[in-house]
């Protein structure tokens, strides 16, 4: 969903500004029913703070000084301890942008009509 619904709001969207008025007025009342379930921006910010949350927890696991959670975990048990290694990277950002941009296109969009 956090790729189909943002492309189908984008077409409505683009339908609702240069369709003629049958099609103009359907993609707009689809693009207001489809709006409350768009959701991508707050899965982006939600993604975006997870995975800076997750780097100070990862690290301080691994550390001995800290905790050394792993180390006494492959003592006892014999298996490695599995840790999220976390790192933003720039597909992040631009899929944070993307959201923001299309939540306003649709904004814009329902306002205007």
């Amino acid at each position: 969903t956090t790729l189909v619904v943002p492309l189908l709001a984008t077409c409505l969207g683009v339908l609702a500004w240069l369709g003629d008025g049958k099609w103009s007025t359907k993609s707009y009342s689809w693009l207001f029913a489809l709006h409350p379930v768009l959701g991508g921006l707050v899965f982006a910010i939600s993604l975006v703070a997870v995975i800076n949350s997750l780097t100070p927890f990862a690290s301080s696991l691994l550390e001995q000084e800290s905790s050394g959670l792993c180390t006494k975990f492959n003592e006892i048990t014999g298996e490695s301890c599995l840790v999220v290694a976390a790192k933003t990277l720039p597909g992040t950002w631009f899929y944070l942008v993307q959201s923001l941009m299309l939540e306003l296109f649709v904004i814009v969009t329902l306002r205007w009509g």
